[in-house]
C-alpha cells in the first residue's frame, strides 16, 4: 500500500513530508489531503515566479499521469483553440520534428497520449509505467506546450487552407482543406454535435460559450495566421496554466522537472482569461435551426426538442451537488419521474443526448427534451417539463427516491472506473471546471462534508422544492431549442462554399495563383520529407522486462453449486463487482438475430413482478447498474469456433451484494416484456440511438462491414452491433401492435433457452473481505436448473471479398479494407501486429490525414480473429482513400522504411503487451483472456516473437497477406458518389 498510519497520521509513502505552507523547487503547498474513500493523498500547490497552478495525485499506481491544460476562452467559431491543439503536436524548439507526437506514439511504453479542446480548455495528458518513458514524454509535451514552433505550413496541414483540385494546375477549381475543417464538417453534420452546440449558442449570448471552440467549418477559413499565434502567445503562459500529476511517481521531482525546464523561466502576469457571468435573459427565448437529412429518411419525426435553463456557477460547490442529486432523482433512470414522463408520452424516440446537468461551462445548465419528435407536438412535450416540475415543487420528493440519488454519488465517488477515458483522466475531468474557474477543486473528488450539509437541509423540508422553484419555475434565463431536418440545407451550404470560392478565385491576380500553388507544393514537400526521428528520446528495448505481466493474485477458481466461477482479489473501493456468462451456441442464427434485442430488454424491462420504472428504481438504490450484453469470445487457433454468451454484468457497494444479486435473479427467472409500449419504445430509442451514431462513429460500421464475411466471429460481430443489427431493429420499429406482440413471444422464447446453471460461468472482482460470497452465490445459482443444450449446426461463414458503399447523410467518408490474416497461435503474428502499427502510423496516417485532410488514417490487427482493417474517419475522400490502400503493397516495397521504425514500434508494442487499466478492468481482461485460450504461455510466445522481429519479417508478412484483392466497404453518401463519379461498386442505403 502506499499509506500507512503513524499514530492516527496518514503517511504518503510516496512524496518526501510537505505540508500546506513547505516550498519546494519554487513551489508552495497550499493544500494536503487524505481522500479515504479513493485511497489518495491530494496535493494543491502554486508555482511561486510563474503562478502556474499544480495539483498532485499520490497513489499506489504504477500507471503514471500528466496533463498540462490552459484555460482557452475563444471569441469567434474560428476553431483557433482546436487548430492550435493540433498544431502545437508538430514540432517545438527543443524537438524540431515535423510531428513528435506521432513519432513518440510510436517509440514509447504509452498507456495513453493525447490532446483535447473543450469549451473553454484545452489540455494535453498522457501516461505511462515506466519512469525513464514518463520524464521523456514530459519533456516533449512541456516544450510543445511552450515552445512550439507552429510552422505556417502545420497551420495549413492542420486547420484550413486553399489550394486546387488539381494542385499543379492554377486552370483548376479552388477548395478547401485541413484536418480540422474536415473534422468539423463531420461534427456538425451529426445532428447531436449539432444540438450540443446550438444549446450553447442559445444559452449564451455574451460569453465563450456562445461560440463553437472546435470551429464551425463556415468560419474555421476566416482565422489568419496572425490570429492563431497570438492566440497561443496570449493563453499559453504558466500563469493560465494548470498542471496535473497523477501515479506512484514522487511528487517532488515532477516539481523539480517542471520547474526547471519551464516555469523558471516565467514570471508572473494577468492573463486575462477570467469568464464573466452571463447576462441573463428577461424572458425565455425561442430558437430554431436546421440541420442535413436525406428526404427519404425523414418520416415526420425526426426533429429535436430541448427546453434549457442556465443555473449557477461551477464553483457554488454546495448549489451544484443539489442541482446534480436533482439531476439524478429527475432524469437519472428510466423510472425517474421527469425521464418516465418524457418516454411515456410517446412524442419521441429517445432523450435528447445533451440531458441532464451540464457542468463544463462557468455557468452549469440543465437540459430535458426529446428527439425523434413531430413538429406538431413542441408544446406538449413544453408541458410535460413543466408541468412535471411544477408538481415535484408542490408535492415533494418521496425520501427513497432521495436516497437512491445519493446512493449513486457514494458508488460512483468510490468506484475506481474511467468510463471512456483512463482512471487519472476521469478524476482530472471531475476536477476541471473548478480547477480553471478558481473553485475548490478538492471538494469534487471529497463530497462528504457537503452531502451532510444537503442531507441536513433535506431534514428541515422542502429544499429540493425551493431548489426548483429557483432555478426553473421562476428562472427566466430559459432557451426552447428546436433542430429540424433540411434535405436541401448540406446542397445550399456546400453551394455556397463554392461560389465564394468561385468569385474568389475570379478576383485573384496570376500571382495570387501562382502563390497558392507554391504553398501547396511546398506543403506536400514537407509533408513527404523524412523526419529526423534520433532527436526525440527513447527508451532501450533492453530495459523493457522480457517476461509478461501476470496480475496478482492470481484468481481463486471454485465450482459454487456446479457452477464454475473465479474470484480475483483487487483494489476496488469497497465496490464487488461480478459478471456472468451464459453459453447461447445452442441457439438458431434466427435466434441469434434477435439476442441483442433480448438483451435490451432483460435489464430495461419489468422482472421479480414489478413493473419497468420500479425496477429501475431498485436498480439505481442497490447498484451502480445492471447490464445484459452479447458477447463473443474467438478462440484463436481454430477459426470455427466463435463462442456466444449472453453477458450480465454490476456492481455495488459491498454491503449491498446479495441485494445485487437477488435483482439479477429476478431479472434472468421472471422478466416481463409484456408492456407492449415499453417494449416497442426501447426498440425505437435504441434505432435512434444506432442511426445518430453512424456519422460519430462511422469508421466503426463500415470496418464492420468490410470484414463481416472473412471470419465466424466478425460475422456474428457485426450481426449483433452493426449496420446489420440496426436493419434488424428498422424492420422491428415498423411492428405495429400485433407485430410487437410476436416479438415479445419470440424473445420469451429465446430466454427460455438462455439462462441455467449448466450453461454458466462467472466471475467477481472485490477486496479480500468482500470476495466471501459463496452462501449469496448458492443461493443466486440454487434458482437456476439445468436446461438442454443441443447445439445447431451453423452453416457457417463462407468468405467472400466485398467492394460496397453504404449511403447515408454526411459530408464525409469512412473507408474501410479488410484482410484475413493468421491470429495470434500463427507464427506470423507478431510480424502483423508490428507490420499494422507501421502501416498505419507511417503510411496511412500521412497519407490519409496529413495530405488527404481526413481527420484520421489508420491500421488495427485483430489478433483473436485474425483480421487486418484499414480505416479513414471523416474522411473528405472515397477513391483518393481506396487508392491510398491499394498503395501499400508499394510502400512496402519501397525499400524507404528504416530499420529504427521497426525498433520503435516494437517499444510501443511491448508496452502495450502489459496491458493498462483500473484493477477491476486488468481483473476482467485476464477472466476472458483465459476464456478464450489465450493463456499466459501464448502470450509470453507472442511477446518473446516481438523481440526478435526485423524490418524483413515485417515486409514479408506484408507481402504475403497482403496481396489479396482484400474487402472494401465505406459509410458515405451518394452527393460524394456522384461528386467522385464512382462506378463498379455496390451500393446499399443504411
Amino acid at each position: 500500500m502506499s499509506y500507512y498510519k503513524q499514530g492516527i497520521q496518514m503517511i504518503d509513502a510516496y512524496t518526501i513530508d510537505l505540508h500546506e505552507g513547505s516550498e519546494l523547487h519554487g513551489y508552495k503547498v497550499l493544500q494536503k489531503s487524505y481522500l479515504s474513500k479513493l485511497n489518495i493523498f491530494y496535493y494543491e500547490l502554486e508555482h511561486i515566479k510563474s503562478g502556474a497552478k499544480h495539483i498532485h495525485i499520490s497513489t499506489d499506481d504504477k500507471d503514471n499521469g500528466f496533463a498540462v491544460t490552459f484555460k482557452t476562452t475563444p471569441q469567434d467559431s474560428t476553431g483557433v483553440a482546436h487548430i492550435l491543439e493540433h498544431t502545437v503536436l508538430c514540432g517545438s524548439k527543443k524537438y524540431p520534428v515535423r510531428d513528435p507526437f506521432f513519432s513518440m506514439i510510436k517509440r514509447s511504453l504509452n498507456t495513453f497520449m493525447n490532446a483535447m479542446t473543450s469549451s473553454d480548455w484545452t489540455s494535453y495528458p498522457f501516461s505511462t509505467k515506466n519512469k525513464t518513458d514518463y520524464y521523456n514524454l514530459l519533456d516533449i509535451y512541456l516544450d510543445a506546450a511552450f515552445n512550439p514552433l507552429l510552422n505556417k505550413l502545420d497551420f495549413m496541414q492542420e486547420g484550413h487552407r486553399l489550394e486546387f483540385t488539381q494542385p499543379d494546375s492554377t486552370d483548376s477549381d479552388l477548395t478547401i482543406s485541413g484536418v480540422v475543417y474536415n473534422e468539423m464538417k463531420g461534427a456538425m453534420s451529426d445532428s447531436r454535435s449539432l444540438l450540443w452546440d446550438k444549446l450553447g449558442q442559445s444559452l449564451f449570448s455574451t460569453t465563450t460559450y456562445h461560440y463553437n471552440s472546435g470551429g464551425d467549418p463556415a468560419i474555421i477559413p476566416d482565422l489568419t495566421y496572425e490570429q492563431f499565434v497570438e492566440f497561443h502567445k496570449r493563453y499559453y503562459h504558466p500563469s493560465n496554466s494548470y498542471f496535473y500529476t497523477y501515479g506512484n511517481l514522487p511528487l517532488n521531482d515532477h516539481l523539480k522537472f517542471i520547474n526547471d525546464r519551464i516555469l523558471s523561466n516565467y514570471s508572473k502576469i494577468d492573463p486575462k482569461t477570467e469568464v464573466n457571468d452571463e447576462v441573463r435573459y428577461t424572458k425565455p427565448q425561442n430558437l430554431h435551426y436546421s440541420y442535413p437529412l436525406n428526404e427519404n429518411d425523414n418520416d415526420g419525426k425526426r426533429n429535436f426538442y430541448a427546453l434549457s435553463w442556465l443555473l449557477c456557477t461551477i464553483t457554488e460547490t454546495e448549489e451544484l451537488l443539489s442541482l446534480k442529486l436533482l439531476d439524478q432523482i429527475l432524469l437519472g433512470h428510466s423510472g425517474a419521474i421527469l425521464n418516465k414522463n418524457l418516454m411515456e408520452s410517446k412524442l419521441g424516440k429517445s432523450l435528447i443526448s445533451a440531458s441532464g446537468l451540464a457542468d463544463q461551462s462557468r455557468e452549469v445548465f440543465f437540459t430535458a427534451g426529446l428527439e425523434g419528435v413531430s413538429e406538431t407536438d413542441y408544446k406538449a412535450i413544453e408541458k410535460i417539463i413543466l408541468d412535471t416540475l411544477q408538481k415535484v415543487a408542490e408535492n415533494g420528493i418521496p425520501q427513497n427516491e432521495i436516497d437512491t440519488a445519493l446512493h449513486q454519488f457514494e458508488y460512483h465517488t468510490r468506484d475506481i472506473n474511467g468510463g471512456h477515458y483512463a482512471y487519472f483522466l476521469s478524476l482530472l475531468f471531475r476536477m476541471m471546471g473548478s480547477m480553471i474557474h478558481g473553485g475548490k477543486s478538492i471538494d469534487e473528488l471529497d463530497l462528504d462534508k457537503t452531502i451532510e450539509n444537503i442531507k441536513e437541509k433535506i431534514k428541515k423540508g422542502g429544499f429540493f422544492e425551493a431548489l426548483i422553484k429557483k432555478h426553473f419555475l421562476n428562472n427566466q434565463h430559459r432557451v426552447e431549442v428546436v433542430l429540424s431536418p433540411d434535405s436541401t440545407l448540406e446542397a445550399r451550404e456546400e453551394a455556397l462554399v463554392q461560389k465564394h470560392l468561385k468569385e474568389r478565385k475570379d478576383a485573384m491576380t496570376d500571382d495570387e495563383k501562382i502563390a497558392i500553388k507554391e504553398q501547396s507544393s511546398l506543403l506536400k514537400e514537407r509533408q513527404d520529407s523524412e523526419d529526423d526521428p534520433s532527436v526525440l528520446p527513447k527508451i532501450n528495448i533492453s530495459d523493457i522486462d522480457r517476461k509478461i505481466t501476470i496480475l496478482q493474485p492470481r484468481p481463486v477458481k471454485k465450482h459454487i453449486n456446479s457452477v464454475p466461477v473465479s474470484l480475483y482479489e483487487q483494489t476496488t473501493n469497497g465496490i464487488v463487482k461480478a459478471g456472468l456468462l451464459f453459453d447461447v451456441n445452442h441457439l438458431s442464427d434466427d435466434e441469434l438475430s434477435l439476442l441483442p434485442v433480448f438483451t435490451l430488454l432483460l435489464t430495461q424491462s419489468g422482472a421479480g413482478g414489478k413493473t419497468y420504472d420500479t425496477v429501475a428504481e431498485d436498480v439505481s438504490r442497490y447498484t451502480g447498474g445492471i447490464s445484459s450484453s452479447v458477447r463473443l469470445v474467438t478462440i484463436p487457433g481454430n477459426a470455427s469456433v466463435c463462442n456466444k454468451y449472453v453477458k450480465i454484468k454490476s456492481g455495488a457497494l459491498a454491503h449491498n451484494t446479495e441485494k445485487m444479486f437477488q435483482l439479477i435473479t429476478n431479472f434472468i427467472t421472471e422478466w416481463d416484456f409484456s408492456d407492449i409500449n415499453r417494449t416497442s419504445t426501447l426498440i425505437k430509442k435504441k434505432l435512434n440511438n444506432l442511426e445518430s451514431d453512424i456519422v460519430s462513429s462511422g469508421h466503426r460500421y463500415a470496418m464492420g462491414l468490410s470484414g463481416r464475411f472473412l471470419t465466424e466471429s466478425s460475422y456474428y460481430s457485426e450481426m449483433f452491433s452493426g449496420i446489420t443489427h440496426l436493419r434488424k431493429l428498422q424492420s422491428l420499429a415498423q411492428s405495429d401492435e400485433n407485430g410487437i406482440k410476436i416479438i415479445i413471444e419470440k424473445l420469451n422464447s429465446i430466454g427460455k433457452k438462455v439462462f441455467g446453471k449448466n450453461n454458466l460461468i462467472a466471475y467477481c472482482v472485490a477486496q479480500k473481505a468482500d470476495l466471501e460470497i459463496d452462501g449469496v452465490f448458492e443461493k443466486f445459482t440454487g434458482e437456476l436448473h439445468d436446461i438442454e443444450l443441443h447445439k445447431q449446426k451453423s452453416e457457417g461463414v463462407t468468405p467472400k471479398n466485398l467492394n460496397e458503399a453504404w449511403t447515408t447523410t454526411t459530408p464525409v467518408s469512412y473507408v474501410a479494407k479488410s484482410f484475413k490474416v493468421p491470429d495470434i497461435t500463427g507464427l506470423d503474428s507478431a510480424a502483423l501486429r508490428l507490420l499494422s502499427n507501421l502501416i498505419g502510423l507511417t503510411y496511412l496516417h500521412p497519407e490519409v490525414r496529413e495530405k488527404g485532410g481526413a481527420y484520421g488514417g489508420f491500421c488495427s490487427y485483430n489478433n483473436l480473429n485474425g483480421i487486418i482493417s484499414f480505416g479513414s474517419y471523416r474522411d473528405p475522400h472515397f477513391m483518393r482513400t481506396v487508392n491510398t490502400y491499394n498503395g501499400v503493397i508499394d510502400f512496402l516495397k519501397s525499400g524507404t522504411i528504416p530499420e529504427s521504425d521497426v525498433s520503435d514500434l516494437k517499444i510501443k508494442i511491448l508496452g502495450e503487451l502489459d496491458g493498462s487499466g483500473t484493477p477491476s478492468e486488468l481483473a476482467v481482461n485476464d477472466f476472458f483472456s483465459e476464456l478464450s485460450g489465450v493463456t499466459d504461455d501464448v502470450k509470453q510466445k507472442f511477446k518473446d516473437a516481438v523481440f526478435k522481429l526485423e524490418l524483413q519479417d515485417v515486409i514479408n508478412a506484408g507481402l504475403k497477406y497482403l496481396q489479396t484483392e482484400g474487402s472494401v466497404s465505406a459509410i458515405t453518401s451518394d452527393e460524394i458518389l456522384e461528386k467522385e463519379k464512382i462506378t463498379g461498386i455496390t451500393i446499399e442505403k443504411i
